[in-house]
């Protein structure tokens, strides 16, 4: 892993990751939002609650590649302090 020496810019793009156990994963950004519904019988393999909502600011991370953030600490909310938190470990 590497770290920066320089303080990368902070931006907010109003980016918000969830997911309900009975439904599946939203994403919000700005103005626009996408769902994914989640199979029948995805809890099997270890897979729960915790595993969902890492698969959402999984989708939020692609999203910001996607459309060229780079070099930023991103805002992204998130209600699931467990997966915020692995997501935050690592370069401060």
């Amino acid at each position: 892993m590497t770290c920066s020496l320089t303080h990368p810019q902070k931006l907010d793009p109003d980016i918000w990751a969830n997911t309900s156990t009975s439904w599946g994963v939203g994403l919000v950004v700005g103005d626009h939002w996408a769902a994914w519904k989640l199979k029948d019988g995805w809890r099997a393999d270890g897979r729960d609650i915790g595993w969902a909502e890492s698969v959402a600011l999984e989708l939020a991370a692609l999203w910001m590649v996607h459309t060229g953030f780079h070099d930023a600490v991103v805002t992204v909310r998130g209600d699931n302090m467990g997966v915020i938190g692995a997501y935050t470990k690592g370069c401060p």
